[in-house]
């Protein structure tokens, strides 16, 4: 990765994508979806309860946030309090390992 003269305007990790380092990098609508469905996490869900439309076309936008809601509600309350346990039980490990390390 290069930077211009100007420097960096934003740095994105393409791994933080569906399927990760091997997943394409624009996903369409019906293909995230399956992810969705199918593979994503617990707390990829979660992040969509701060998704809103900025850009784009009104229809799509409004067909996504719909077609996502039931993904977003979908765990229970002790499947919630368990995954946000475990990842910051995760966060905790990587400081404490971070800061001993120096």
């Amino acid at each position: 990765m290069r930077a211009t003269p100007e420097g960096f305007l934003y740095r994105v990790d393409m791994r933080l994508r569906p399927w990760g380092g091997v997943g394409p990098l624009v996903s369409s609508l019906d293909g995230y979806l399956g992810y969705l469905r199918q593979d994503a996490r617990l707390w990829e869900k979660q992040a969509l309860l701060k998704a809103r439309v900025i850009a784009g076309d009104d229809a799509l936008a409004a067909d996504f946030m719909q077609q996502v809601q039931p993904f977003i509600f979908s765990a229970t309350p002790a499947e919630v309090r368990t995954s946000v346990a475990a990842m910051k039980q995760r966060t905790e490990s990587s400081l404490a390992a971070r800061t001993h390390l120096g």
